[in-house]
């Protein structure tokens, strides 16, 4: 390959952690990710490792990469397009105050023996890579550790902040091969607490602040599909904004329950305003952007809502997709009409 006139350039963007590399555009037969990479230096051995992951785009007569996630601070990366090379160092910020844990969830105190994932939700863009994992542990009630709990797969909110944490689904799923041979990650009636150590890292190289301890209970297994029949729905009074109140008949995801439970008229247009699930996933509300009109109206969840352990309307998640699905199609609306004020 002939080497490129001029090097690659780096710009920094809103961060050092965040950047921006150019380049001329590639002979035809070179693909784009081929030609232009940024990847991990190792300063011990000259050596570079595995390209980061981002998004290709042209500009005219630049080929322009974006790394999909933050860099790790104070890190060396080596910037290859063609024949050139560009080593650029991430430069550390100043010193600030810790990135923290700020939430688990679920929160409950109490959860399914077959509950999924956790999600864990940090203060700020965190370092990403496979060793996350090795500071994230699960322990029994007498400090012990649960051996392989976990899902080794790092999958990240867009920004960062927000890690899926699967309990290995082999675990959970029965009669699975993997199950069999260590048995599931939680027993009913037993006790565990979720521990993520303090040598943790952000995007920036910087520790967290503390260590972070959930303490939870396991409860029964839950096989059973979702059904909008069983829960409950208590309509506010029209022309007011006070909340609708929606109670489960059991803990959803609070994550995809963000984007599957909708307020809509009978013609299908959604209604504007703010919805909430509290911690223990049972309890939706939603107040609306304007008062509540005096006509129906229908509360419906998407099919692919979640319980804590995988279940959606469609089908049990360890059932044997082979089976036929029972003849009784779960609800998955619910109409009411606000109550006169």
């Amino acid at each position: 390959m002939a080497a490129l006139a001029t090097p690659p350039s780096v710009r920094v963007l809103d961060e050092p952690t965040h950047i921006e590399v150019s380049s001329g555009l590639p002979p035809p037969e070179i693909d784009d990710e081929k030609f232009l990479s940024v990847a991990l230096l190792d300063e011990a051995t000259g050596q570079s490792g595995a390209a980061v992951f981002g998004t290709y785009t042209r500009d005219g007569a630049r080929l322009v990469f974006r790394p999909r996630f933050a860099l790790a601070s104070g890190a060396h990366y080596r910037i290859s397009a063609g024949g050139e090379h560009v080593d650029h160092l991430v430069v550390a910020p100043a010193a600030s105050a810790p990135t923290i844990i700020t939430s688990v969830s679920p929160a409950a105190n109490e959860v399914p023996a077959n509950l999924l994932k956790f999600y864990l939700h940090f203060s700020r863009p965190m370092r990403e890579g496979r060793e996350i994992f090795e500071h994230i542990s699960l322990v029994d009630e007498a400090g012990e550790p649960i051996p392989a709990p976990w899902r080794d797969t790092e999958l990240w909110a867009e920004d960062a902040r927000r890690l899926t944490l699967w309990i290995h689904p082999g675990r959970v799923k029965r009669g699975v091969n993997l199950r069999e041979e260590l048995g599931s990650v939680l027993r009913p009636g037993a006790t565990y607490t979720l521990i993520v150590d303090a040598a943790t890292r952000d995007a920036s190289g910087q520790p967290l602040g503390r260590e972070f301890r959930h303490r939870f209970r396991a409860t029964a297994e839950a096989h059973a599909r979702l059904d909008l029949a069983a829960w409950t729905l208590d309509p506010p009074p029209a022309g007011t904004r006070e909340p609708l109140r929606v109670t489960a008949s059991t803990a959803v995801d609070a994550v995809i329950a963000r984007r599957t439970l909708h307020v809509r008229t009978t013609t299908g247009d959604d209604l504007e305003g703010m919805a909430t699930l509290t911690a223990d996933g049972r309890a939706w509300t939603f107040i609306p952007r304007e008062p509540w009109p005096a006509s129906a109206l229908v509360f419906m969840a998407d099919p692919w809502l979640e319980d804590l352990a995988g279940n959606n309307f469609a089908r049990i998640f360890d059932d044997d997709v082979t089976e036929p699905v029972p003849p009784a199609p779960p609800q998955t609306k619910r109409p009411f009409t606000p109550r006169p004020p």
